[in-house]
């Protein structure tokens, strides 16, 4: 059994000050409803995902992505492991690609790709979620995809392993959608 004291004492403490015991999942949730995690590590970039994810597999403490949760109901007894939950929020503008944290909203992508000039993405507006959701998904409507606009994606693999998806193909999305699969996620994308 998932012991969250033993996690946390195998924990530096630059990754203990983001982790939280007995957190009710039903304010992680679109929904609303859910029981309280064991330990929820708040993950801001790929490394800190990682080396969380290692800490799962060596006490081979079970363990789930959460973005927004809006595609989640969440079962009211809670999760007995660990929530590595993607606060990874990050945009940078760099010529016409935005790189940007899977744990952002998806709206706010979309907000954000226009007040730098690049548009497309607004097919999407009001899909809800994070960008990290929206790409294991590769959410859609009115014949376009969001994996039509992806450059690379960062995937954190349930091994614990960093892989990069790449160029707007199909081997990226079936990389993204295998993650998902994997209790994995992307952390940073770049479109």
């Amino acid at each position: 059994m998932f012991e969250p004291n033993q996690f946390l004492s195998q924990c530096p403490a630059d990754l203990r000050k983001n982790a939280a015991t007995s957190m009710p999942l039903k304010g992680m949730t679109a929904l609303e409803v859910g029981g309280p995690a064991a330990l929820v590590c708040s993950v801001v970039n790929p490394e800190q995902a990682r080396r969380f994810q290692d800490i799962c597999n060596n006490l081979q403490a079970p363990s789930y992505i959460l973005g927004a949760g809006s595609n989640i109901l969440a079962d009211d007894s809670g999760y007995p492991g660990v929530i590595l939950h993607v606060a990874t929020r990050e945009i940078i503008l760099k010529s016409d690609t935005l790189t940007v944290g899977a744990g952002l909203d998806f709206d706010q992508v979309i907000v954000e790709s226009l007040k730098h000039g690049l548009t497309g993405l607004e097919f999407a507006s009001g899909i809800p979620g994070t960008l990290g959701g929206a790409l294991v998904g590769n959410a859609g409507c009115y014949g376009h995809e969001i994996g039509e606009f992806l450059v690379e994606a960062v995937i954190l693999r349930k091994n614990g392993l960093l892989e990069k998806a790449y160029q707007r193909s199909e081997e990226a999305y079936q990389a993204i959608s295998e993650s998902q699969e994997k209790e994995s996620t992307q952390i940073n994308n770049r479109y």
